[in-house]
């Protein structure tokens, strides 16, 4: 009878120590999930801003197309030559007050308190005249309700996240280097090259034929 109690006795001292161990495993496995979660949001948020933002970049009609207006010729807004000399400010900052509100709209997933804070956007086109990138950045923090004895502030996971999308357009990149090519020629530059494509032709063939032994003076 003495074993027995004993036996008892030793397991309620280890379900004692498991068993708060246990629950707080489980519990810090469940909210780091839910703030997985909320960096799965933030991400998928962050690429659906940088298509439309590429989107808006390569067709500044997209908006109006999308909201049922077809413009008329003379409210035509094609912005000619717009990857030679930028002129995407507006989409820039139309699409970081987009990505904002989209932000502050999430909810806190399974757990309260567990809203984005400190929140970082930085949403910018490249324009590199051959190609051009739309970029979107974000970086934010997801505080964990969790504390363990000694800690004075709670868990918090750092979030950051970056995503580039092309925006490409053929004939945008057609009517560039035409653009280019019109200067040249207009400016004297394109005589200037041929010369020089001349001058360094000739050199080429006087050192075939000395390397040949047809060399002339």
């Amino acid at each position: 009878m003495q074993i027995k109690n004993t036996e008892c006795g030793m397991i309620i001292v280890e379900a004692s120590i498991v068993f708060p161990v246990m629950f707080l495993v489980i519990f810090v496995m469940l909210f780091t999930g839910n703030a997985y979660l909320q960096k799965c949001r933030i991400e998928a948020i962050a690429s659906e801003m940088a298509i439309v933002g590429a989107s808006y970049c390569a067709d500044p009609m997209l908006d109006d197309i999308e909201d049922g207006d077809v413009p008329s010729l003379d409210e035509v807004d094609v912005r000619p030559y717009r990857y030679l000399v930028g002129g995407m400010s507006d989409i820039v900052a139309e699409i970081e007050e987009e990505f904002e509100e989209e932000i502050s709209d999430l909810d806190t997933g399974l757990f309260s308190g567990m809203i984005p804070t400190d929140v970082d956007i930085n949403v910018d086109f490249d324009n590199m005249f051959i190609y051009s990138t739309f970029s979107v950045e974000v970086s934010c923090k997801v505080t964990i309700p969790v504390r363990l004895l000694g800690m004075s502030d709670f868990f918090a996971l750092n979030i950051s996240s970056r995503v580039d999308m092309p925006v490409s357009s053929s004939s945008e990149f057609i009517r560039n280097v035409d653009l280019v090519e019109d200067y040249m020629e207009k400016y004297g530059v394109t005589e200037k090259i041929d010369n020089a494509k001349e001058k360094l032709t000739e050199m080429l063939d006087k050192a075939k034929n000395w390397f040949s032994g047809n060399y002339e003076d």
